[in-house]
């Protein structure tokens, strides 16, 4: 009869942490922390998992705030009522159990927002160092985070960027551009996203290339348009952005280069491997002769 009462007891204060949850991640937290309930400390940490896993709204903060007390209850659960000690090798299983299981919750939530998943794979790789040594764990942990905060650095290139060229094009709108001033302004934001190091960063960019070079060419097309013949004949650009220029402003675009230092770096290195290529060519090999054909070209500035 005492086992029911206790059960019954039970299943009532697990169904008021639910509703708690449902109101306040915080106030489960706080229950974690203030008891020392075995009983207790496991229908707080399931109720806030059950809460991670039902709550739509983004809480991120506050989700990794229950897990670290998560984590800390681990201890108490560990602790052998006998003699009052702690097993530790119960603890760090315990901790890893529900580590793992709420990591699992937020990168599902948050499979679409490269900041929370940077959060959360940094507090991986922390906690596979410390808490719970796993050095292949922490090292896939630590390629997750380099790639999502590679991510997060090319998703704000490309904000940046696009509000530059909104800023320019609000100019414009408004007619500002009749003022010296304002029209300094606007060729100055442009000429911001024009030196943007498009080649120079490596895989840095990669995720959003085809974003920012539509940036780039929309604020290309746009500079050009406001330029005078002197500010044209200085301006480098991107050959995928001068392919638009051309289209766009035909009789301005003769004026423009793309002799951009990255761009002739590029061009250096294919003319080495297309001389090296073709001299390792036999002289019949029609392969031979269209490579050099391309060195040609290249030499020429034709390509």
């Amino acid at each position: 009869m005492l086992r029911t009462i206790n059960c019954l007891l039970l299943l009532l204060l697990f169904s008021m942490t639910v509703m708690a949850a449902e109101e306040d991640l915080r106030a489960i937290e706080a229950s974690l922390v203030n008891t020392d309930d075995v009983t207790e400390i496991t229908t707080f940490i399931e109720a806030g998992i059950d809460y991670i896993a039902h709550h739509v709204e983004y809480d991120l903060e506050n989700e990794l705030s229950f897990q670290k007390a998560a984590l800390n209850a681990c201890g108490k659960l560990a602790i052998d009522r006998n003699t009052g000690r702690m097993d530790f090798a119960k603890s760090k299983k315990l901790a890893r159990e529900y580590f793992e299981r709420i990591s699992v919750m937020l990168k599902n939530k948050y499979e679409n927002n490269a900041y929370a998943l940077l959060m959360i794979d940094m507090k991986e790789e922390t906690f596979y160092l410390r808490r719970s040594p796993d050095f292949e764990k922490q090292r896939d942990a630590l390629d997750r985070a380099e790639r999502q905060a590679a991510d997060l650095t090319a998703e704000l290139a490309v904000i940046s960027l696009q509000l530059k060229l909104d800023r320019a094009r609000n100019i414009i709108s408004l007619q500002l551009d009749k003022d010296e001033n304002e029209k300094r302004k606007m060729k100055r934001l442009l000429y911001e996203i024009i030196d943007f190091p498009l080649l120079g960063k490596g895989k840095e960019y990669e995720s959003k290339i085809e974003d920012i070079k539509r940036i780039y060419t929309s604020a290309a097309v746009l500079l050009v348009s406001v330029a005078n013949v002197n500010e044209l004949k200085t301006l480098r650009l991107y050959p995928f952005a001068l392919v638009a220029v051309n289209k766009t402003f035909p009789e301005k675009g003769k004026y423009i280069s793309d002799d951009l230092p990255e761009v002739q770096r590029v061009r250096k290195s294919i003319g080495i491997w297309l001389a090296a290529t073709a001299s390792n060519l036999r002289e019949d090999n029609p392969l031979k002769k269209q490579l050099e054909e391309i060195l040609k070209a290249m030499q020429a500035g034709i390509l």
